[in-house]
């Protein structure tokens, strides 16, 4: 198992939500079905509504403008786990609506084919929240994480 803490900053005025979702291997596939393999790929119709619907609900971040804040959970050490970010919004409104946008780490995922996430540092991603890229500076809203294995 993994003990995760993650610190959350936004600089922005948007309620913008970072959650987490498991994939099949580093090629961010999902398993819908439960039998280990790949169900739906980046970029297929559907990635959205399935990355959401097997998010950590218990690991969303969120915070107010200009505020930062500190999220604990347990994660399973041998999975792999990516963030996605819905943009003034949360999980539900993501899955009533195709208007809402949201982005992942994957290119392909993203309605608008532009990066969202960078990496800033060790153990530190940055999120840009506007569509076509905005502004690009990556600091809408920091996750800084630390990981630590429990054996």
């Amino acid at each position: 198992m993994v003990n995760p803490e993650f610190r959350v900053y936004l600089e922005v005025a948007f309620d913008n939500y970072i959650g987490f979702y498991k994939v099949t291997s580093q090629n961010g596939g999902i398993d819908i079905n439960g039998d280990g393999t790949a169900d739906i790929l980046p970029g297929q119709a559907g990635y959205t509504q399935a990355a959401v619907n097997q998010h950590l609900s218990n690991l969303g971040l969120s915070v107010s403008n200009s505020q930062t804040a500190t999220f604990k959970g347990m994660l399973e050490g041998s999975a792999i786990y990516l963030p996605f970010l819905i943009f003034n919004s949360i999980t539900d409104a993501v899955l009533d609506s195709n208007n809402l946008a949201d982005y992942f780490t994957f290119l392909g995922a993203n309605s608008d084919q532009v990066d969202h996430v960078h990496l800033l540092g060790d153990n530190i991603l940055g999120f840009e929240d506007l569509t076509n890229g905005g502004d690009q500076d990556f600091n809408d809203i920091e996750v800084k994480f630390d990981l630590e294995t429990i054996v």
